[in-house]
């Protein structure tokens, strides 16, 4: 982290779906893997402001998305198996 007061926060989360129920769903963040999250479950971390790929997997469903996070800024983000 470049700048820890310019940070932006991202929470990601997944809610009780049953799609998955006994899985947990990989995520990435520009390549890397940062978390395994459960159902029923959230996630927070802090990133520089920028652009970022999101990668997040339960299964053979891959979801891809592009965050743009701005600095100070709060995101919370619904992690989605069918990726809507």
């Amino acid at each position: 982290m470049t700048n820890p007061s310019e940070a932006a926060n991202i929470t990601l989360y997944r809610d009780g779906s049953l799609a998955g129920w006994f899985a947990t769903m990989r995520v990435e963040l520009d390549g890397q893997e940062i978390y395994r999250i459960g159902r029923d479950e959230a996630f927070s971390f802090t990133v520089d402001p920028g652009q970022y790929l999101l990668i997040y997997t339960l299964g053979f469903n891959e979801c891809r998305r592009i965050i743009w996070a701005d600095a100070r800024e709060n995101q919370r983000i619904r992690l989605s198996p069918t990726c809507t």
